[in-house]
């Protein structure tokens, strides 16, 4: 049994589902989704669509994040994309060369675990970063 009609206030508690084509908050209001002791579910059979045309969209988990397509590609899009806290392989065959930035290249295990090189070394899957 879903809820008809309009809901309205600052705080509102439904202990069933709710279908309706628009979610919004108030002008000026931040809008609020959340389950406390359970997961909160968005699905649309064609297609959940996040949009923030004038602001960033922030994704943070406890545990992990996953996210995966069946039928498609997954792609990132940005002028500047960054990987953070990559593990990096310590390569004692890398010849030192005086350089203000440290370059790296990315290399990627058979389990798609991702880690860096320095730049004039070798993807060494045989690491234990990929153990």
């Amino acid at each position: 049994f879903a809820p008809r009609g309009k809901l309205v206030g600052s705080t509102i508690s439904v202990d069933s589902a709710v279908q309706t084509p628009l979610v919004k908050s108030s002008a000026g209001s931040t809008l609020v989704l959340e389950s406390l002791t359970r997961s909160l579910r968005l699905s649309g059979n064609r297609g959940v669509f996040i949009d923030s045309p004038a602001g960033g969209i922030n994704i943070n988990s406890f545990q992990s994040i996953h996210i995966g397509s069946t039928h498609g590609k997954f792609a990132i899009k940005g002028s500047d994309v960054r990987l953070k806290n990559l593990p990096t392989a310590n390569s004692s065959t890398v010849s030192s060369f005086n350089s203000p930035h440290q370059i790296f290249q990315v290399c990627v295990c058979e389990t798609g675990k991702l880690f860096l090189v320095p730049s004039r070394s070798h993807c060494d899957v045989n690491t234990n970063l990929c153990k």
